[in-house]
């Protein structure tokens, strides 16, 4: 657990998030996949508690770079690309 109450399960690389690991963020957003260099980076998926979305894509260097975004009835979905 991290001092601001942040929550992670996963590996770890001198004292990174490296590999595949799950971060809970103290403000309900949940990531679950690929880590490098404690970034999100590679396969993963983002679920955004404020705006009731999940974003499932590719990540790099903690940026969203494709993917598509499901809303909280599961009903719209949206491709996004080079974001």
């Amino acid at each position: 657990m991290y001092p601001n109450g942040d929550q992670y399960e996963g590996l770890m690389n001198d004292f990174k998030r490296y590999g595949k690991g799950k971060h809970q963020y103290n403000n309900g957003d949940i990531y679950e996949g690929e880590w490098k260099n404690n970034k999100r980076d590679g396969n993963g998926s983002l679920f955004i508690k404020s705006n009731e979305i999940w974003y499932e894509g590719l990540f790099k260097e903690d940026e969203i770079i494709s993917g598509k975004v499901i809303d909280s009835q599961e009903n719209k979905f949206e491709t996004i690309t080079d974001v």
